[in-house]
C-alpha cells in the first residue's frame, strides 16, 4: 500500500482534474468500507465467535432501521385504544387502569378527528389539585398531538419525537385520515427487540412451541418472522407488498382466508389458526428446510 501510495495519489487527482474541466462533479473519496462489506464482515466475525450473534443482529437492525418507514412499526388505526372527547377524567381513569397505557388519543365525531392526546400523569394531577373537575370532559385537559406522515423515516420520526419531547405521535396516510399512531418504544424496538415492562401483559407474538414450529400472531411483520428464522425474503419465493404475516397470507390467496386456510411460501407452511373479522389472528408456521422439501417423494 506505501509503494503503491504515490501512484494512486496521481491517478485520483489527474481524474478530479479531468472531471472538473468537462464540468462534472468529482463525488469525493470513494468509502473504504460499503455497507454490504461491513454487513458480510459483520457476518463473518459472528460465525468465527469474535462477534456474539445477538450483538451482530443488533447491529444489522441498526442498519436496516434507516431504511424502514414509520407505517412499518405504527399501531394500525384498528388496535388503537382512544377515549372519546366528552368522556370525564373519573372515566378516563379507569381506562388507563383497564389498558395499562400512559398516554391515550382523544377522539371526537370519527377516528379520524384527533382532539389530542391525554396523559395519565396531567390526570392525576388534575383530579388531586381540582377534585371537581374528574367530572369534565378529558378533551379540555388533552395535549396538541403530534403528527407525522405513514411513510416518513423511522430514523426522521424519532428525531422528531426527540426533539419535541413527546413519546406518541399520531400517523396520517396519503388521503389524511388517522392511519395509526406509533410511540418512541415502536422505534426502539425495532432496534433492540421487545421492551416489556411490568404492565404489558404476558403475551408472546411469536413464540416457538415446538422446534421448526411457530404459533405467530398475524399482525406481526413479516420481517420480524423471517429474522426469527435467519432467513431471507428471496427465499420465499415471492416478494409481497403487505408488510404483516397475515396481509402476505390475504395476498397470497386473493381473498380473505378462512380458519385452516394453508399458504405454502418457500420453506414457509403458514396455516390460519384464528380470525377476527377480516383479520388473521393466529397463524401456525411450520418451518421446512429446502433439503426435507426435497426429500419429501412428489
Amino acid at each position: 500500500a506505501r509503494i503503491a501510495a504515490p501512484v494512486v495519489w496521481l491517478l485520483s487527482g489527474a481524474t478530479t482534474l479531468v472531471l472538473r474541466a468537462v464540468g462534472v462533479a468529482y463525488p469525493g473519496r470513494v468509502p473504504s468500507v460499503t455497507r454490504e462489506e461491513l454487513l458480510t464482515l459483520l457476518d463473518v466475525a459472528a460465525r468465527e465467535g469474535t462477534v456474539s450473534r445477538d450483538e451482530a443482529r443488533l447491529i444489522e437492525d441498526a442498519f436496516e432501521f434507516g431504511e424502514i418507514t414509520v407505517r412499518t412499526v405504527m399501531v394500525p388505526r384498528v388496535d388503537m385504544v382512544t377515549v372519546p372527547a366528552t368522556m370525564s377524567l373519573e372515566q378516563a381513569v379507569e381506562s388507563f387502569f383497564r389498558t395499562g397505557l400512559s398516554r391515550l388519543p382523544v377522539v371526537g365525531s370519527s377516528p379520524d378527528d384527533i382532539r389530542g392526546i391525554l396523559y395519565i400523569k396531567d390526570v392525576f394531577r388534575i383530579v388531586w389539585q381540582q377534585p371537581d373537575a374528574r367530572l369534565s370532559p378529558c378533551y379540555r385537559f388533552a395535549r396538541p398531538a403530534l403528527y407525522v406522515p405513514e411513510h416518513t423515516p423511522a430514523r426522521q420520526a424519532l428525531r422528531l419525537l426527540r426533539l419535541r419531547r413527546t413519546k406518541i405521535a399520531i400517523v396520517v396516510d396519503e388521503f389524511g385520515g388517522v392511519a395509526g399512531l406509533v410511540t418512541l418504544e415502536d422505534l426502539l424496538e425495532r432496534i433492540v427487540g421487545e421492551i416489556a415492562d411490568e404492565f404489558d401483559p404476558d403475551y408472546e407474538p411469536l413464540r416457538e412451541i415446538e422446534p421448526g414450529v411457530l404459533e405467530v400472531d398475524g399482525r406481526v411483520s413479516l420481517d420480524e418472522l423471517l429474522d426469527w428464522l435467519d432467513l431471507d425474503e428471496e427465499e420465499l419465493g415471492v416478494e409481497f407488498e403487505a408488510e404483516s404475516v397475515g396481509g402476505a397470507i390475504i395476498e397470497s390467496l386473493g381473498r380473505f382466508p378462512a380458519v385452516g386456510d394453508v399458504v405454502q411460501l418457500g420453506p414457509l407452511r403458514l396455516e390460519v389458526r384464528s380470525m377476527e373479522g377480516h383479520r388473521v389472528r393466529l397463524v401456525r408456521v411450520v418451518y421446512e428446510p429446502r433439503a426435507e422439501q426435497e426429500a419429501v417423494p412428489r
